[in-house]
């Protein structure tokens, strides 16, 4: 993998993103050459916090589902500081969609094969998954909350933010496919909105980017996923998040893995890129 990531955009040009990327289905299977860095990114300390304002989640609201949770250090608004809850590490996206990961501790070792997308030469259209279980599984210990729901019941179990609500009554959605792990020391999650219609799913795509990128996360470029799967990244002192946006027909996916910065970097990336790829094999761009 070889990454390029961007400072985190101005909160007066949170639209800034790769506009292209839901606009022409046809340009989804165009992937590129694979990579990989030689190093470790190094981050200095972060000079301009995310917006959070009041668009978070209450810190460390039970059942939340997202990757980072942070807590403004007493009498030091700008300075962003991880929320540790009885030795569990939380994130919570801010503004933007929601995942709750709590990571438990350790390095192990996590192996799934990445499936090329470019081979898919299906000429069915993509359809939402049949049921949950075609939802592709996150690596290690599943969270207790995985499930299928309607829009209505995400609300109640409180695993979605105010906004992506918002957008996702507006694309119509009422059904959720929901699935959040965590695996030596790493948190993953994937999310599965069948939307109204093709259309719908698109905006909803376009609309979930904003949020993030509103909520302090700048867009970086993976070599090997295609160019319709919208990638950002959240970096901070204390931890590390990649997300991936992209639709598959009537349907807008979630990808997202997390971890603290006692695992390198590099690391959480290669994690990332192999969930994305597991799960681009199974609910194909579209």
């Amino acid at each position: 993998m070889r990454w390029q990531a961007s400072q985190p955009s101005d909160p007066e040009q949170t639209g800034i993103i790769r506009t292209n990327q839901f606009s022409d289905p046809e340009q989804t299977q165009k992937v590129r050459p694979v990579g990989f860095p030689t190093g470790p990114q190094q981050f200095g300390p972060q000079q301009t916090p995310p917006p959070w304002g009041e668009q978070s989640p209450p810190r460390g609201m039970p059942g939340m589902h997202g990757p980072e949770v942070f807590d403004s250090g007493s009498g030091k608004s700008p300075k962003v500081a991880v929320y540790v809850l009885i030795g569990v590490l939380a994130f919570v996206v801010i503004g933007g969609g929601v995942f709750w990961f709590g990571l438990n501790g350790g390095m192990g070792d996590t192996t799934t094969a990445a499936s090329s997308t470019a081979a898919s030469s299906s000429a069915t259209p993509p359809g939402p998954p049949a049921n949950l279980a075609a939802v592709p599984e996150p690596p290690g210990k599943a969270n207790a909350k995985n499930g299928e729901y309607t829009l209505a019941k995400a609300k109640d179990a409180k695993i979605l933010s105010d906004k992506d609500v918002k957008a996702l009554e507006a694309a119509g959605v009422d059904k959720i496919y929901d699935k959040s792990s965590t695996d030596s020391g790493l948190a993953y999650a994937v999310a599965v909105y069948v939307a109204k219609d093709a259309d719908s799913a698109k905006k909803l795509s376009s609309t979930l980017v904003d949020n993030q990128v509103a909520a302090g996360m700048s867009t970086v470029e993976q070599i090997d996923v295609p160019e319709s799967v919208s990638l950002m990244k959240l970096a901070v002192s204390d931890q590390f998040m990649y997300r991936g946006i992209y639709t598959s027909g009537p349907v807008t996916v979630r990808v997202a893995t997390a971890g603290p910065s006692t695992i390198p970097d590099q690391d959480v990336a290669k994690k990332f890129n192999e969930f994305v790829q597991k799960v681009l094999g199974t609910v194909r761009v579209g």
